[in-house]
């Protein structure tokens, strides 16, 4: 139930970790991409109902209402459709790509990193994820 302290985003050769503790709203270029149509088109992994309830109580931010549907594509649906396991593990596994998702890491203390910053496997675990 903790609200959301990390967001990624990622293109073909970068990630962009954006933490976002104590943030009560979203960056107003934040919600302009994430409400952008279909000349964005964003990619999501098993995005769902708790997803959506997080960025809500997290950034009183309303997926259903402001997101434009159509420019989300799912890759568990994508994967689903294609009889591909689904899971980025499973995924990975699938097409012999070298991927591990230690789940140490995934239940570190993310919010409380400070001006420090994310360890280095905090980063690797946030990119890869």
């Amino acid at each position: 139930n903790n609200p959301i302290s990390l967001m990624q985003f990622a293109c073909w050769d970068t990630v962009l970790l954006l933490r976002v503790p104590n943030c009560s709203e979203l960056p107003p270029w934040l919600t302009q991409f994430l409400e952008s149509g279909d000349d964005v088109v964003k990619v999501t992994a098993s995005f769902g109902v708790a997803d959506k309830r997080k960025l809500q109580r997290s950034f009183n931010w309303d997926f259903d209402a402001k997101a434009v549907h159509t420019s989300y594509w799912d890759i568990a649906e994508l994967a689903a459709a294609r009889e591909i396991p689904q899971g980025m593990l499973k995924m990975a596994h699938h097409f012999e790509i070298p991927f591990q998702k230690r789940k140490d890491v995934g239940a570190s203390d993310w919010e409380s990193a400070g001006h420090k910053g994310l360890t280095a496997e905090q980063r690797e675990y946030a990119a890869n994820d």
